[in-house]
């Protein structure tokens, strides 16, 4: 996009600086009404570099008049006003121009069928405006140099929409993303994707508060479902890592180390009933040495594999 801005700022240059008879310098060829030996009225002049104008000049200033260049490009109207400017590509652009460059508010139209229509700074999007395109999406809000920046709302084609703000051209800060089937997130986004603290909803009723990172949990969150289950505690790229709580709907409790989801290491499961199992758990499972509390206070330790004991060392 900034490419066809630079072709823009290069198509109207002329308009702004060498517009003056023959007696400025730089070959330029003059033919028309003089005025005290200055163009004045309908003329023509002609550049080496095979750009034309022609149109009205006052006491030796371009004005209203169209100016054509040997690539194609063409611009109608004054140096200061409104033109309407349009690149061989097919770009085209109407609205305010000074000194024959786009500022103030106009309407650009770009070859692949984007629209946008805006605020303008020496040929470039900046201020309040509106961008379209072919595929559906839609931004309304504010732009620098070309680039989505501050405050701003996007649709996206898949029907989701963010509200927050912008800087280099994507999300960046604090906003708030939903999604067709009623997903939301809010909080921090970096390069467009959930980065640092916010919270997800989902519309099921599942809830997750804490850091994320590349658009997944990551880092110390909490996590509820739908049916009430609950964990607080360590990620690492969406699963439950490192120290942990989880807490079950009917009152199943382990706090201890996870891996992959999983309760994996040392860690200590209670029960609704008072019973509790301290030791090592691998893949979910109590695995390895082990103690294990009756309701009634009675203890026995002893090697668990998969959730069996295996070999009583104590009781």
């Amino acid at each position: 996009m900034n490419t066809r801005y630079a072709i823009l700022l290069l198509i109207v240059a002329g308009l702004a600086g060498g517009c003056r008879t023959t007696r400025e310098g730089g070959g330029a060829r003059y033919r028309g009404a003089l005025r005290d030996g200055v163009p004045h009225g309908h003329g023509v002049m002609t550049w080496p570099d095979g750009k034309r104008f022609e149109g009205n000049f006052v006491n030796g200033e371009i004005g209203e008049g169209t100016t054509t260049w040997p690539d194609g490009a063409r611009c109608v109207g004054p140096p200061t006003g409104t033109a309407m400017l349009n690149l061989p590509d097919g770009t085209q652009y109407r609205g305010q121009v000074r000194a024959g460059i786009p500022n103030g508010q106009g309407r650009c139209e770009f070859p692949g069928g984007a629209v946008y229509e805006g605020a303008w700074s020496n040929g470039k999007m900046s201020g309040a405006g509106t961008m379209t395109w072919p595929d559906g999406a839609n931004y309304a809000g504010q732009w620098h140099d070309d680039l989505r920046q501050g405050q701003g709302t996007q649709r996206y084609p898949d029907g989701s929409v963010y509200q927050g703000e912008w800087d280099n051209d994507a999300p960046n800060g604090r906003g708030v993303k939903t999604w067709p089937s009623e997903t939301r997130y809010e909080g921090l986004f970096k390069d467009g994707r959930q980065q640092g603290k916010g919270t997800q909803t989902w519309p099921d009723g599942c809830q997750y508060t804490g850091n994320f990172q590349d658009g997944i949990y990551h880092g110390y969150g909490v996590y509820t479902g739908a049916d009430g289950t609950k964990y607080e505690g360590h990620f690492l790229n969406g699963a439950r890592e490192g120290m942990g709580t989880l807490t079950m709907p009917k009152g199943h409790v382990y706090r201890g180390l996870f891996k992959a989801n999983r309760m994996h290491g040392f860690g200590t499961y209670s029960w609704p009933s008072g019973a509790t199992h301290q030791g090592e758990y691998r893949n979910g499972k109590r695995h390895g040495r082990g103690k294990h509390t009756a309701p009634d206070g009675r203890v026995v330790e002893g090697i668990w594999e998969n959730d069996e004991i295996k070999k009583v060392l104590s009781q």
